[in-house]
């Protein structure tokens, strides 16, 4: 399948993506991008903020000031397509989107890549100043009663943004539609996953506030169904079965690692575990699942190792973390350990010439190399991070 076409049914269909979960390598098909590529992008999307925020007229196409950035990154010398720019600019949003809502819940505040870039694009809201526009939005439902859709339009916002600087919340009125939808991005996401079943339930800031604004019916599962003609399974394992599960396999590692007990019998033992605490599954189901976790958490790893990746988690991660550890015996620990600083040193000699990710790559072959066991490059790379 062709690589614009493949981003550009990521982008455009929100349904897509379910059919084909990780078809794609970061640095393959969204573009080699590293910290001041990123930076460039964020202040050209402060520079054409039409890429993103509020269009003044309806009927006003955001491509042809997607077309200007474009321009302009070429100008600096980087090649990336419109469809990879708009990509990586959402994943700097996501995260930004998602590190914004758990500061809404905690005194300890957090931050991710680009925080202040993006604090300064959208505005740093404290909870006086989110619940301030939760009561202009109330305000605008009251007065919209009877209507099925409510289209605030640029007038809208523009009186909105009127009563926030009259109540002391200095914001433009791109912030404050911004704002705005993120918030409606992150409740329905939020509604989304808590619909499929046996997931550990999401939860968002001003939650009731939203639940009475937005009236969202998740819609996703019935829309991509009619599309493909057929049911799909979007049942989970349940979230404390999964815990249960990796804290018995943790047990028993040392006696996966015996090479005179039985692996047969260590695997019943973790079933009946389960089944005792209520959950029964076949062994083959507990092993498919306990693969799935491990390979996806080692996914995530490689994914964090590469330079310019923003950082991606995984469900259950510091199990996982310990779990993955426990896997290296010490003699391949210690072998790994010698190997390391001449394949690192080499690198360093050879970065110009290189790409940072290779460094695994090289690693993992002179591991190899010392007659242990083969180990895939994300399992080399997790090890040290």
């Amino acid at each position: 399948m062709d690589e614009s076409y493949r981003l550009n049914r990521t982008m455009r269909d929100k349904d897509f993506k379910l059919a084909r979960s990780n078809f794609y390598s970061f640095k393959d098909t969204l573009g080699d991008w590293d910290e001041r590529s990123t930076q460039l992008l964020i202040q050209l999307i402060h520079k054409y903020p039409l890429t993103y925020f509020l269009l003044p007229v309806k009927n006003e196409r955001r491509m042809c000031h997607w077309e200007k950035l474009h321009k302009e990154m070429e100008t600096a010398g980087y090649n990336f397509t419109i469809l990879q720019l708009r990509m990586r600019w959402r994943e700097v949003l996501q995260k930004y989107r998602w590190t914004v809502n758990y500061n809404d819940f905690h005194e300890i505040k957090k931050r991710c890549e680009y925080f202040d870039e993006m604090n300064e694009l959208c505005g740093d809201w404290d909870k006086e100043a989110t619940q301030c526009l939760l009561r202009q939005m109330h305000r605008v439902k009251q007065e919209n009663q009877g209507k099925k859709i409510v289209r605030i339009g640029y007038t809208g916002w523009e009186k909105i943004t009127e009563n926030l600087n009259m109540e002391g919340h200095k914001y433009t009125i791109q912030m404050v539609e911004a704002r705005w939808r993120n918030l409606v991005t992150l409740y329905k996401t939020m509604v989304d996953h808590n619909n499929i079943p046996n997931v550990e339930p999401q939860t968002v800031a001003y939650k009731e506030d939203l639940e009475e604004l937005v009236k969202y019916v998740p819609q996703r599962r019935n829309n991509y169904e009619k599309k493909v003609g057929r049911s799909v399974k979007m049942e989970r394992f349940p979230s404390s079965g999964c815990r249960i599960l990796l804290q018995a396999y943790k047990d028993c590692i040392s006696l996966f690692m015996n090479p005179d007990v039985d692996n047969k019998i260590v695997w019943d033992e973790i079933t009946q575990k389960l089944e005792d605490e209520g959950f029964s599954f076949m062994t083959c189901k507990l092993k498919e699942i306990l693969t799935g976790m491990i390979k996806g958490f080692e996914k995530c790893q490689h994914h964090n190792s590469l330079p310019g990746a923003i950082r991606r988690d995984v469900p259950y991660y510091r199990e996982l973390a310990e779990v993955s550890q426990q896997l290296w015996l010490f003699e391949e620990s210690q072998a790994l350990l010698q190997v390391y600083p001449d394949i690192l040193e080499a690198y360093v000699n050879q970065y110009s010439s290189h790409q940072p990710s290779d460094l695994w790559l090289q690693v993992a072959k002179a591991y190899a190399a010392t007659g242990h066991p083969k180990r895939d490059v994300p399992e080399v790379s997790l090890y040290y991070i």
